[in-house]
């Protein structure tokens, strides 16, 4: 399911212009090329994880991956991600990823859950249409939902946001995850 969520990820980081590199996103806290940015550091990072390798060192200020290309650089680290989760065992034992150690296949859904909000957060802030297969969604949800599971973490996601009882499970996620799902840049 990741190669198929990176798939659609890695159609809207190609559609991305420089001159919207500076624009607001849905995620508040980046504009679009730092976004991409963040975007392309969880793809190298997911890629450590999946072969259990050490995770690297998180750079402050995080640095500009993806330059003046950010589709071609997205998609190779997308490409390499999607590859070392599909190897044999990538899913077994345990990893290190973001924060520290955790399952591997918990690593995996967060992977997942990533790529489905992120590619949206920038399908929106630069006027791409974005359509996430329902079993990417109805995932990515899932494990949104278990990391709340002890109570709402309220520092990665905003508030939730209210959507009537037949939004798409897309649209669940998006809110879910404290944005707008009509959010227009």
């Amino acid at each position: 399911m990741i190669s198929n969520a990176a798939k659609t990820a890695k159609q809207v980081v190609a559609g991305v212009k420089p001159a919207q590199f500076s624009d607001p996103t849905p995620c508040s806290e980046f504009t679009v090329k730092q976004l991409a940015n963040h975007m392309a550091g969880l793809l190298m990072g997911s890629e450590r994880a999946a072969k259990k390798l050490a995770a690297a060192p998180r750079p402050d200020p995080m640095p500009d991956i993806v330059g003046d290309k950010p589709g071609a650089v997205y998609s190779g680290l997308a490409d390499k991600a999607a590859a070392a989760w599909s190897a044999k065992g990538a899913f077994d034992g345990n990893t290190h990823f973001g924060p520290g150690e955790m399952p591997a296949q918990m690593a995996g859904a967060i992977t997942l859950m990533e790529i489905a909000v992120h590619g949206w957060d920038l399908a929106r802030a630069t006027g791409q249409g974005y359509s996430m297969d329902p079993e990417v969604a109805a995932a990515a949800f899932e494990t949104l939902k278990q990391l709340n599971a002890g109570g709402r973490n309220t520092s990665a996601f905003g508030t939730e946001v209210s959507v009537g009882t037949d939004a798409s499970t897309q649209d669940q996620l998006i809110a879910y995850s404290g944005r707008d799902p009509k959010w227009k840049a």
